[in-house]
């Protein structure tokens, strides 16, 4: 297998090899589903594995990091509650997150789990508790439409794409908001 390719590093590898790899490993998650899509395609055409790694936003993203991605949003349970400071948004506190997930009586860990799933990928959720151990595994009970799945990433992209035009120059042209997107999605492996 190989780990962390682009689209073009695994053709090139693989018009190379004798033998084909058989699992790529990437960061996979609704923030970055449309700048990978076309290595998934090229993945599920080849038949090689997509092995989903921070799915669930990526443990060593920073605060500061997630606020430029997805900016400091009021939650819904702290709405009337002047005393508290809502904790900072991530991918598992975001609102397109926590809305589904209530919607279909799961948690925001197994909404993004099943998101991946339902796109044929392998997931490696990390944990060192049961209890979430158990709710991990309690993903393959859980369902999710193409429309949820689709309107999942939609959702979150632009809330992404809203918080940049909140906190940068409108006045970017188009490629370089898109770069400035692909480059603050990414939450892991940077490169």
């Amino acid at each position: 297998g190989v780990c962390n390719f682009s689209l073009p590093q695994l053709e090139a590898l693989v018009e190379q090899c004798r033998i084909q790899p058989m699992v790529c490993q990437v960061e996979y998650h609704p923030l970055c589903a449309q700048q990978q899509l076309p290595l998934l395609q090229y993945c599920q055409e080849q038949g090689i594995i997509i092995q989903a790694y921070a799915s669930l936003g990526g443990q060593d993203t920073s605060a500061e990091q997630w606020e430029a991605v997805l900016g400091q949003q009021q939650l819904a349970s702290h709405e009337n509650d002047s005393t508290t400071a809502p904790p900072p948004t991530t991918l598992l506190t975001s609102p397109p997150v926590t809305k589904l997930a209530r919607a279909l009586n799961y948690t925001p860990a197994q909404i993004l789990l099943r998101w991946a799933l339902e796109q044929n990928c392998v997931i490696l959720p990390k944990t060192s508790h049961w209890e979430r151990l158990r709710e991990n595994a309690q993903v393959l009970d859980c369902s999710m439409t193409p429309n949820q799945v689709a309107q999942l990433s939609e959702e979150l992209r632009n809330q992404v794409i809203d918080t940049l035009i909140d906190t940068n120059n409108c006045d970017d042209d188009e490629e370089s908001k898109e770069r400035r997107l692909q480059e603050l999605t990414r939450l892991c492996w940077r490169g």
